[in-house]
């Protein structure tokens, strides 16, 4: 059993947060309290099983998961009080993959001859300004334009209150989504806790609102976030301008290069053990082989990747993992023993380091009735910026 926020403090708000991939959907509920990290409650990740699928196959499977995850953390939550009522939802966000959506990041500003006192104003007048310039723009597909770094006389800020400034630089990140993907993530939740207007974000945005958050300091990186059939290879520079590219290469594909015949579950108990250096059985030995022979493939693949980021100035050498916990210490010593270094701003091979649950504790922590992977910690994470915001 549990109560609402560590303490049993009352207050604050019950919300849904789902986290949908491109084949895997997962669902938590959070209590959000200001000065508080989110209490993620309950949760729930459902994959569907590997394969090849047509576009409306795997929309209709990605939803399909999205519902049956809804329903069975409402089981999870209602279950945890033990006969008392639960606190209802009030609010469900979305957090939508770059498997379902496209986002990029435009930029405006504005030379002012003197200092001028720099109001909400200014940098609405700003943000219409860089949707305006932007041609290609889908509006029928937008799900979210917002404001996501401010920069006053070449300085980042995040409050403006009472700041003057003589030149300002907003850059602003614009997503759209599938309109059928983006119409049944809504009924789904609206179905699912009874909530009018469910509020749908893109991954990219995610992620830089909660990196900025936990290392606003070196916020520029490249991310490698590797989901079951592909991989999100994306670059935020230190401008807030963000790139990204999708790779079909995940977990469910490098487990049938090394593992075509063996179950997927004693392959992946396999890469446990090597990861706590806990295994020297001829199975462990014969995996460890099979990865170091599919590196080569991967290298060119992931390769090309970052040749098409690069393309217009070189990469930071931080790099962030986000994947599942089998693959990270593998996944991490490939990227840095793997020299990309000629796609780096130093000319020297990444930094990676895979982001785990833990890391984001300060703004979302999971109770004891919750396991949480890291996408779905980043959700809720997110969401807690978000409305703190308000």
């Amino acid at each position: 059993m549990f109560g609402i926020h560590s303490g049993g403090k009352i207050g604050g708000k019950v919300i849904a947060v789902a986290d949908v991939g491109g084949d895997s959907a997962g669902v938590a509920i959070i209590h959000v309290l200001p000065g508080e990290p989110a209490a993620i409650l309950a949760s729930e990740r459902l994959s569907l099983p590997f394969g090849e699928r047509t576009p409306e196959q795997a929309t209709s499977g990605a939803l399909s998961l999205l519902d049956e995850a809804c329903k069975k953390v409402l089981e999870k939550y209602a279950g945890a009080y033990a006969g008392r009522r639960a606190r209802p939802v009030v609010s469900a966000y979305a957090i939508i993959h770059s498997h379902w959506t496209s986002s990029k990041t435009l930029q405006a500003n504005e030379v002012f001859p003197t200092e001028e006192r720099i109001t909400d104003s200014v940098i609405e007048k700003l943000a219409r300004s860089a949707l305006g310039k932007e041609g290609q723009l889908d509006r029928s597909k937008l799900i979210e334009a917002s404001v996501i770094s401010i920069e006053l006389n070449g300085y980042k800020t995040r409050n403006i209150s009472g700041k003057r400034a003589h030149e300002v630089q907003i850059s602003a990140l614009v997503s759209g989504c599938e309109p059928a993907v983006r119409t049944g993530i809504t009924e789904t939740l609206q179905r699912n806790f009874s909530v009018s207007s469910p509020i749908l974000r893109s991954e990219m945005h995610a992620l830089f609102s909660v990196l900025n958050e936990s290392a606003p300091q070196s916020l520029d990186r490249v991310i490698i976030e590797m989901g079951s059939d592909s991989t999100n290879c994306i670059v935020i520079h230190e401008d807030a301008a963000m790139e990204n590219i999708l790779v079909a290469e995940g977990t469910n594909t490098i487990l049938k290069r090394i593992s075509a015949s063996a179950p997927a579950e004693e392959t992946l108990s396999l890469m446990r053990m090597i990861a706590r250096d806990a295994c020297e059985s001829d199975a462990c030995q014969k995996l460890s082989a099979a990865l170091a022979s599919i590196e080569p493939e991967l290298a060119r693949i992931f390769g090309e990747a970052m040749g098409r980021l690069a393309s217009s100035r070189h990469l930071p050498n931080p790099l962030t993992i986000i994947v599942r916990a089998e693959f990270a210490p593998w996944l991490c010593l490939f990227f840095s023993r793997v020299d990309f270094g000629q796609f780096t701003i130093t000319t020297r091979p990444f930094s990676p380091l895979a982001l785990a649950p833990g890391d984001l504790g300060r703004i979302a922590e999971t109770q004891e009735n919750a396991v949480v992977d890291t996408s779905l910690a980043l959700a809720a994470s997110f969401v807690n910026i978000e409305e703190l915001q308000e």
